[in-house]
């Protein structure tokens, strides 16, 4: 008797145990859910930057969003070379509408982005407007969300 007790109480456990663990989200469902959380977290960043400086030059490639580095004094941009095309602009920011991957505020449709060919200290992209190279660094990303 004393041992019905004691299957009885550990099938009881083990059915609770499992009926707790049907309740976890499926791993694909969940990154889905941290990428949409990422995406939403860049388009907020690039509205408060447009906020701050509707003149501001910013791209967005993937969750980040670059800046162009023309106007910082302790950027030297002169010796970073071109290396593996990365995308096409597709999509020129327009007020009102969400800032998402592939869109330039002052960069026209069709040109192409570019990774540097070396290892930089920072991320950076490199657009190549009318045969000029222009660096674009990396001014937020919301896997390490400490804006730059």
């Amino acid at each position: 008797m004393k041992t019905l007790k004691v299957v009885i109480c550990l099938s009881f456990l083990l059915l609770s145990l499992v009926g707790c663990s049907g309740q976890q989200t499926n791993p694909k469902e969940q990154g889905a859910n941290q990428m949409n959380q990422f995406y939403k977290e860049m388009q907020e960043k690039a509205t408060e930057i447009l906020r701050e400086n509707k003149n501001a030059d910013i791209l967005a490639h993937g969750d980040s969003i670059y800046m162009n580095a023309k106007h910082i004094e302790q950027m030297d941009n002169s010796n970073i070379k071109t290396g593996e095309k990365l995308f096409d602009i597709h999509l020129t920011y327009k007020k009102g509408e969400p800032f998402e991957q592939g869109m330039a505020t002052k960069l026209p449709v069709g040109t192409e982005v570019y990774l540097p060919a070396e290892k930089q200290e920072r991320p950076i992209l490199i657009a190549v407007v009318n045969g000029k190279e222009e660096v674009y660094f990396e001014i937020f990303n919301p896997i390490n969300n400490d804006s730059k």
